[in-house]
């Protein structure tokens, strides 16, 4: 990949031979390229060419009339598409991160934030870093990396592919702790998912792995919280679950989302009620009989908000609460005894109002 005369596509041409090789399953083909110094090269030729100099622009303009800058993309586009392979396996990640690689993704991610290809897959090789606890703390201290990912969802709404990718790499980094979960929503993490989720309204993927984030971001983290709801997260939630009813992951990881933000805040459990969540909690429940995990998470979400009489009254009012409450006895006996006590108590008080 040496300079001369057509330095850039003989560059490009031997970076996608090395895109097609890095794309396989192979484990010791994969240890090879980087045992032969393919890492080095692919690192090299992408810090070469990050800063085109104007020389070579007019150059190449006269090759490439619409667009002068589409080989220099085009190369980092590749040289990413190569690391973020490479990077699918584990033993391999130092060698990337030492060699200069992580900085090389991350420099061409910010200089082609519009390149929807390359930011999902310089977002698929953060996913793979964010596995390993020592790389993700690595990731947060050095690269600014919550940032990249917010600015890679907000440039690529129009591209699923990079909101599914960003959502699962900031929830990998939501389990660092608390800090960087606070961290997230304050640099815009909560408000880029909520987007993402109203953007793609019946794709799967997208409502699964944004209810996930969503519930991981507030679990320990009481400002995320205000922003879910300020943000319309509620109705955003709930029009996931009944988009996706038969969705075990979102139907569990909606209802521990509202159990998170229902517990110890007084007025966030009269804005869940309003908002039509005990019914889909309880249909959640009734739908997924054979899901442990929905029975306690729901039976959790309904314990927080049932502390208050009036809206004790409001699940009785629903009807068969009593009944989906008492089959998820056997999953979570404490839980649902206690459930059932509120409600049977509610249904002979005096009618609240919620004020």
């Amino acid at each position: 990949m040496g300079r001369s005369e057509n330095t850039l596509t003989k560059s490009a041409y031997y970076m996608a031979k090395l895109r097609d090789l890095t794309s396989s399953n192979n484990t010791s083909q994969l240890r090879e390229i980087a045992d032969r110094g393919g890492i080095i090269a692919i690192v090299s030729t992408m810090r070469r060419h990050l800063d085109e100099d104007k020389s070579s622009r007019v150059e190449l303009k006269a090759r490439q009339k619409d667009d002068e800058s589409l080989y220099y993309r085009r190369l980092q586009q590749l040289g990413v598409a190569c690391l973020a392979n490479l990077a699918r396996q584990d033993k391999l990640i130092s060698d990337i991160d030492s060699q200069g690689g992580t900085k090389a993704i991350f420099d061409a991610m910010r200089k082609y934030p519009d390149n929807a290809n390359l930011q999902e897959k310089g977002l698929c090789a953060i996913c793979c870093y964010a596995r390993l606890a020592d790389k993700r703390k690595g990731l947060l201290e050095s690269h600014d990396t919550i940032k990249v990912i917010v600015v890679a969802m907000t440039r690529g709404r129009e591209d699923v592919h990079v909101q599914r990718r960003a959502i699962v790499a900031l929830h990998r980094l939501s389990s660092a702790g608390s800090d960087t979960c606070s961290a997230i929503g304050n640099s815009g993490g909560v408000d880029a998912v909520l987007v993402a989720m109203r953007g793609y309204p019946k794709d799967e993927k997208v409502q699964m792995l944004g209810c996930a984030l969503l519930k991981a971001l507030c679990r320990r983290v009481e400002a995320n919280k205000t922003l879910i709801v300020s943000g319309r997260g509620l109705a955003i939630v709930l029009h996931a679950m009944k988009e996706h009813e038969t969705n075990p992951d979102v139907q569990e990881d909606a209802c521990r989302l509202f159990g998170h933000l229902s517990n110890c805040h007084l007025e966030r459990k009269f804005s869940i009620a309003r908002s039509g969540a005990l019914d889909r909690i309880l249909q959640a429940m009734k739908r997924h009989p054979e899901r442990p995990s929905i029975q306690i998470a729901g039976c959790v979400a309904l314990l927080n908000l049932t502390e208050k009489l009036d809206i004790a009254q409001m699940t009785n009012a629903l009807g068969g609460a009593l009944d989906i409450v008492r089959a998820a006895k056997v999953d979570s006996p404490e839980h649902a005894r206690t459930i059932i006590n509120r409600l049977r108590l509610a249904r002979y008080a005096p009618i609240v109002w919620m004020s």
